[in-house]
């Protein structure tokens, strides 16, 4: 999968120049970590359905489909994979820089497990798409093309920048193509597991120190 996403990640410069000339262009990425030290991750290439058809795709590898934002369409297509870890889903992401054009600088998945709780930590870094907002096109590349990434991780949030939570628990974080940017969520949550055994430890303890009291009266 991590080839089929330098691919993908070529066919950004190709389909900005493309959007430049013809329309508005939508790129989304969406990571998911799971509770199981197990992520995967997605990437969707799109483009205003006034501006281009089916065929205009019709050299994907991927399905092409039809997505509505906003209330306007758009034709293109989306590629997901299922990682085993979460270093790998690291690797794998920061590994689109290595075609000369970089989805993320870096990227950050860990998950620290205690004895009581377990913690998910999530950071990543994205340069400027578009370029800085020094640059005279600034304004019209933040019109051309609108980037959407989200996050779905376990825990309840004690940390978050760059991004808001929806009601569902996903994370969206704020893209500004023309800027560096830097994502950060932290969450929490009980090691229930953990806190099972503890108890039912606990409980044999009690049972067993109960019966010998009672043998011993």
């Amino acid at each position: 999968m991590k080839n089929r996403f330098k691919k993908a990640a070529l066919a950004i410069a190709a389909m900005v120049m493309t959007a430049a000339l013809s329309g508005c262009m939508r790129m989304g990425v969406g990571v998911e970590l799971r509770k199981d030290g197990t992520a995967s991750y997605s990437a969707m290439y799109a483009m205003s359905a006034d501006y281009c058809t089916e065929e205009d795709f019709e050299d994907t590898e991927y399905e092409v489909k039809t997505f509505e934002f906003d209330g306007d369409k758009y034709i293109g297509y989306e590629a997901t994979e299922d990682v085993g870890s979460y270093e790998e889903l690291c690797t794998e992401l920061t590994a689109l820089s290595e075609e000369g054009t970089a989805l993320f600088n870096s990227v950050k998945a860990e998950k620290r497990s205690t004895l009581f709780t377990n913690e998910y930590i999530f950071e990543a870094e994205m340069p400027a798409l578009m370029g800085d907002s020094d640059n005279e096109y600034a304004g019209l590349a933040a019109d051309m093309i609108k980037v959407d990434f989200t996050l779905k991780i376990p825990g309840k949030i004690n940390i978050l920048q760059g991004g808001t939570a929806g009601e569902d628990g996903t994370i969206t974080f704020k893209v500004d193509p023309n800027e560096e940017c830097t994502f950060k969520c932290q969450t929490s949550e009980l090691n229930i597991g953990n806190i099972l055994i503890i108890a039912g430890v606990v409980l044999i303890i009690i049972g067993v120190a109960a019966a010998v009291v009672k043998k011993k009266r």
